[in-house]
Formats: structure tokens, sequence, C-alpha cells
């Protein structure tokens, strides 16, 4: 078999590996959902870029706090961590 041949069906099947389980992932998410916690896609044609947004916790110095995210996924995610920008920190000091 061709060498080239041979990397394209390696690459192919990795990433079909990778979108498997993140619509898994994402699908464990809306089941079962996190407390103070909610993921969603960014655009439904992007498997690779969710956002994210994190409450802070009651009886924590992040109480009252919202924590935007964005998560972006390598092709060969799960053995590459995801990128996770932070896009908007809000907190309501009471």
């Amino acid at each position: 078999m061709n060498l080239n041949i041979y990397m394209y069906y390696i690459n192919y099947y990795r990433y079909m590996s990778t979108t498997m389980r993140l619509k898994k992932e994402l699908s464990d998410l809306f089941l079962n959902p996190l407390p103070n916690c909610s993921a969603y896609l960014l655009n439904d044609n992007d498997l690779f870029t969710w956002e994210a947004k994190i409450i802070g916790p009651e009886n924590s110095p992040y109480h009252n706090g919202i924590f935007k995210l964005r998560i972006e996924f390598p092709q060969d995610y799960p053995f590459k961590p995801p990128k996770i920008v932070i896009l908007i920190v809000l907190v309501e000091f009471v």
C-alpha cells in the first residue's frame, strides 16, 4: 500500500473517532448537565468549537461570577488537549 494512502486512512480514522467522541461528550452534557456549567456549539456546522459558561458556586470567592469560555478542540482530540480562551468574566461583588 502506498504510504500516502495509508496516512490518509490513519488521519481519516482519527478525525472520525474525534467527531464521534465530541458528539458523545456534548450529548452527555445535555443529558446529564453539570451544576453551574453549560456548553454548546458556537456554530452548528463546527463540532470543534464550543462556548461554555461557568457560574461561580455559592460560598466561594467566585460566587455571583459568570465566566464565558471558548473551547477549541484539535483534530486529534483527545490525544491533544483543547485550547480554552476566557472571553468574559462578570463578577458582582455584594
